[in-house]
């Protein structure tokens, strides 16, 4: 999973950061403003995510790491297990109470905003670790592929974008979206994405209909009709017809609809200097931080010349 990419407004504030968002609602145990461990609150929190939706959820549990890095179970559902099990109370629905997402005090998490997800996932870690704001991940320099090994981002830094009155106003109403394509010769409909897309991607990436990583897979699970292509041929057409013009007109227009967290830093290389946005990776150390051990054992290799 990952959040938006806000390709048209990188480093300015377009609706705040994630230490806004945690800074704005109680915890259950403690004051961020006066926490001596960093940022870490107390064993529940009421978080406030891009839509409006407001939980009162509890810290992340081991049992969550074990579904978080059991790749079976994440398959399964388990994303959606974790999310049910660390929600307490539905303070607010926001606009979910309105769409049928929220019924009979029951949250569909299935159908929730990937955006709201991110928000989730990123929150609860602050709040859940010592230090939680701390992450580092290893990546490659797309120019030279020279190992980045432990970049650093402060999660609390990443931009946020909450849901537009429009995009509400279309996610209420269930309504697509429509962005015009100049060779298509039409308009192509969309939405907006959520866990279910999400695991129709995983189910896609696993039975070998798609490659994962390609550019083509948000646009394949999203874009539900394109003027003039017949359904059955939506997928294949997407995948080896459209032209990569179209594709930036929809991708941006997909960026201009969504809420969530910008997942992307800026990076200079080590080793050639170029610098890029990286993604920030959503992997296994992402809910079982282990910095301090890594460091150790880093240490013990080095002196033993591995």
């Amino acid at each position: 999973m990952s959040g938006i990419s806000i390709e048209a407004e990188k480093g300015k504030d377009i609706g705040g950061t994630v230490e806004d968002a945690v800074g704005t609602v109680g915890t259950g145990g403690s004051d961020l403003s006066t926490a001596s461990d960093g940022v870490r609150s107390g064993k529940t929190n009421t978080l406030k995510l891009v839509s409006g939706l407001t939980l009162l959820v509890s810290k992340f549990k081991v049992k969550h790491e074990d579904i978080w890095s059991d790749r079976d179970k994440m398959y399964a559902g388990g994303m959606e297990d974790i999310f049910e099990d660390i929600t307490i109370k539905v303070v607010d629905p926001g606009p979910y109470s309105e769409t049928g997402v929220f019924k009979d005090g029951v949250l569909d998490w299935s159908r929730v905003l990937t955006g709201d997800r991110v928000d989730l996932l990123v929150q609860n870690r602050i709040k859940s670790y010592r230090h939680g704001n701390e992450y580092w991940f290893d990546h490659v320099c797309p120019k030279c592929q020279a190992a980045q090994d432990d970049t650093f981002v402060d999660l609390l830094k990443l931009k946020r974008r909450e849901l537009s009155a429009d995009s509400r106003a279309k996610l209420i109403s269930g309504g697509p979206f429509v962005a015009d394509l100049m060779d298509a010769d039409g308009g192509a409909k969309f939405l907006m994405q959520t866990g279910a897309d999400e695991r129709k991607l995983m189910d896609m990436e696993r039975n070998g209909q798609i490659d994962k990583g390609k550019k083509s897979a948000e646009l394949i699970i999203r874009v539900k009709s394109i003027d003039g292509i017949a359904p059955e041929r939506l997928v294949p057409y997407i995948r080896e017809d459209m032209t990569s013009d179209d594709a930036c007109d929809l991708r941006n227009k997909m960026d201009e609809v969504d809420c969530g967290i910008d997942t992307s830093v800026f990076h200079k290389c080590w080793s050639c200097k170029s610098q890029y946005w990286a993604d920030v990776p959503f992997d296994q150390g992402f809910l079982s931080p282990q910095r301090e051990i890594a460091k150790r054992r880093k240490a013990m290799h080095a002196e033993e010349g591995v």
